[in-house]
């Protein structure tokens, strides 16, 4: 599976936390389930904690184009399905690989029709263009030109917050610890 190196740095990061608290609490305090985001104690997480504690990380970040009470911990799952298909420009079969789907069908059911909306406008739009016989546009210009903002999001996200996982991760093993 491809990971970004700065998912990986951050998951190395998360690692070391928990290899730490092994050696502090011993095998008979820490039950490891092999489990990259669990409780201090190495413990499954329930999903309702999971996505209370989640909400409040984002309450914390006060975005306000960002409603926390719609989003659940497992939307970043749509979110990364959703941008590396726009950013891949449809490659469905990459993304499905990326994302672990065990057949296109899942992928395509759960997020295609999501992900392309502006898309099938924008695609209507250069059809009544070429109908109105006013010609088509450089398509590989527009969508380089998309992908390279697309990124630039993603890249100016990553840079204004890059440590919300390790903090999300944190926020966790001291919620235990107490």
């Amino acid at each position: 599976m491809d990971v970004p190196q700065s998912v990986l740095n951050a998951l190395l990061v998360l690692k070391e936390m928990q290899d730490k608290l092994k050696k502090e609490l011993g095998p008979d305090g820490y039950m490891d389930y092999n489990l990259t985001i669990c409780q201090a104690n190495g413990r499954p997480i329930m999903t309702e904690h999971l996505n209370k504690r989640f909400k409040e990380i984002l309450t914390e970040m006060n975005d306000p184009d960002m409603d926390p009470q719609e989003i659940v911990f497992h939307s970043l799952r749509h979110t990364s399905a959703t941008t590396k298909l726009l950013m891949s420009g449809g490659d469905y079969n990459s993304v499905m690989q990326a994302g672990g789907w065990s057949n296109l069908e899942m992928l395509t059911r759960r997020y295609g029709k999501h992900s392309f909306a502006s898309e099938r406008e924008k695609l209507a739009g250069k059809m009544d263009d070429f109908l109105d016989g006013k010609g088509i546009s450089d398509p590989q210009k527009n969508d380089k030109d998309e992908a390279n903002s697309a990124e630039q999001v993603l890249q100016q996200l990553m840079k204004s917050n890059p440590e919300l996982l390790i903090e999300f991760a944190k926020s966790f093993q001291n919620a235990n610890k107490e």
